[in-house]
């Protein structure tokens, strides 16, 4: 078995590598110091005690679901659960949804981002940003000052907010404001 940091510095340096392609991934799920990095990279966070739509939460977890999971795997029986929709209240007074998975689906979630994350990270430019390690898309509008500055000769700039854009489940009925 190899130590998940190890595999996972392994992926990203072969991802490096134009002439590469990755084959046979599933296979690193197998390893159980790798779930054991997802699970203990979920159960720090304070919101994954939260029950799923099992009931179930992180502290009722431990090396026997792990097991279980990977069996699961192996034996092609896994399958996600649905989510538990809860509504959080908004400052203007709204309710925004809030999908909540199930243990076994957050940990299995962690898994895949694990594995995947250092493989696609070397496709990304430089300047993306987003849910990515050590950005966020706030790290967007820096660009943004040097662009817009009075040495470029731009003056206007106009802001957009798309509106419960995806709340219908499609993105054609978006409606723009502040414009």
């Amino acid at each position: 078995m190899q130590q998940p940091n190890i595999l996972l510095a392994m992926l990203s340096k072969m991802a490096q590598k134009p002439e590469v392609s990755f084959e046979k991934l599933f296979q690193k799920l197998y390893n159980m110091e790798l779930w054991l990095l997802a699970y203990q990279q979920i159960a720090t966070k304070p919101g994954n005690m939260t029950e799923g739509i099992d009931g179930q939460t992180i502290d009722g977890a431990g090396l026997q679901l792990i097991a279980d999971m990977i069996a699961d795997l192996k034996a092609s029986r896994y399958v996600p659960k649905p989510v538990r929709r809860v509504y959080i209240p908004k400052a203007n007074g709204k309710l925004r949804p809030l999908g909540i998975p199930t243990v076994k689906d957050r940990t299995v979630q962690m898994l895949l981002k694990m594995v995947l994350e250092p493989i696609w990270e070397a496709d990304f430019y430089y300047f993306s940003n987003g849910f990515r390690p050590g950005r966020s898309t706030m790290d967007c509008i820096q660009p943004l000052y040097k662009l817009c500055g009075t040495r470029t000769g731009y003056r206007w700039v106009i802001e957009g907010d798309i509106r419960a854009c995806f709340d219908k489940g499609r993105p054609f009925g978006c409606q723009m404001t502040g414009l």
